[in-house]
């Protein structure tokens, strides 16, 4: 997926929703992908760092996961963030 067919707001939140159509696909590294990309066009979006939190969670990279909770929990009071970073070993 190229960056620059993400040109406005609505489009890459939308890529959003089928970035956890992936998590839930079990396209975990096809997600962080997609993840990394929305956050490199917008830093402030909770959600991408809460998919790929969990992502990173379901690879194993508990420090990774619990870093992108961390970020997801200064951005907004997404509870279940904090709850799925207390499940990180």
């Amino acid at each position: 997926m190229d960056i620059s067919s993400w040109n406005n707001l609505s489009q890459y939140k939308a890529k959003i929703i089928g970035t956890k159509k992936k998590f839930f696909g079990k396209e975990y590294m096809e997600a962080i992908k997609d993840c990394n990309m929305a956050i490199a066009l917008d830093s402030n979006l909770a959600s991408a760092y809460k998919i790929r939190g969990s992502c990173k969670r379901e690879l194993g990279d508990y420090w990774g996961a619990v870093q992108d909770f961390d970020k997801c929990l200064q951005l907004s009071d997404d509870i279940m963030a904090l709850y799925y970073r207390g499940c990180c070993k």
